[in-house]
């Protein structure tokens, strides 16, 4: 959980990974506001959806790889000042 204000994300809990995933899920609360006058509505076919099983994963991990992680972490202590 990466957020630059401290009470947005609480009650962060470790549960099972999914699937066969070697990673943990993880649960939480998050605060969040919902502005109901500026919600979009609309007809099914506006609904923005993502074709997950489409994705590159190869290259998503090569790209992600090729990150200088510590170097990111050194340079952006917080995450309001960090865009890759």
């Amino acid at each position: 959980m990466l957020t630059n204000v401290d009470m947005l994300v609480t009650n962060v809990t470790s549960r099972p990974s999914i699937g066969n995933s070697d990673h943990n899920a993880l649960e939480f609360t998050a605060a969040v506001i919902i502005d109901t006058d500026t919600c979009v509505t609309g007809s099914p076919s506006a609904v923005r959806k993502y074709k997950w099983a489409s994705t590159d994963f190869q290259s998503m991990s090569m790209h992600l790889t090729n990150i200088d992680w510590v170097q990111v972490a050194y340079t952006n202590p917080s995450g309001s000042n960090l865009h890759l």
